[in-house]
């Protein structure tokens, strides 16, 4: 039976031979280690909620993306004039809602989901409650930065940069530690 290859033979599958096919790279001091470590390779599927996290986990880093934007939005500019840097204000603003749309939505799939959480939970419904004063917050930030790089209005209040930097700060570590859970 020719091993070398790797190949099908009478219906069955054969390891490669990983010194011959692989040449040289395992005749070097720690190659044992390398035909072990390819010698089993296996992958585990991926299960949904590991999916669903991951896609919660990317659309919470896009809020807090659009957040910090508004952010520098707010350092550079004045109350009455506006900045080169606010042309960035559509990309914040697409960052904000991408990123709140798809936290609050695969934020309730994952507490559905998964057993042990429910969506009536102390801590999911102060979430849910810390996402909407965040929104709200977020909207009306962003609608401002657009309109003052249009020239056509003023910045939001320091007041309103407050609310949603507290909100979606007081929302992550709400997701972090879960009390209550």
């Amino acid at each position: 039976m020719d091993r070398s290859a790797g190949c099908r033979i009478s219906g069955s599958t054969t390891a490669p031979d990983l010194n011959s096919a692989a040449g040289p790279v395992f005749s070097r001091p720690g190659s044992r280690f390398l035909r072990r470590a390819f010698a089993r390779r296996r992958f585990r599927r991926v299960s949904w909620y590991d999916t669903l996290l991951f896609v919660h986990v990317v659309a919470a880093f896009l809020a807090v993306s659009g957040v910090v934007l508004f952010g520098v939005f707010y350092a550079v500019t004045t109350p009455e004039s506006g900045s080169p840097v606010l042309r960035l204000s559509p990309l914040a603003f697409a960052l904000w809602n991408a990123g709140g749309l798809g936290t609050i939505v695969f934020g309730i799939w994952l507490a559905i989901y998964v057993r042990g959480y429910e969506v009536w939970d102390g801590w999911i419904v102060a979430a849910i409650l810390l996402w909407v004063a965040a929104s709200a917050a977020g909207a009306r930030v962003g609608v401002g930065y657009r309109k003052l790089a249009r020239g056509e209005g003023i910045r939001a209040t320091p007041a309103l940069h407050a609310v949603l930097v507290v909100s979606v700060a007081l929302l992550l570590a709400d997701m972090i530690y879960k009390p209550g859970a």
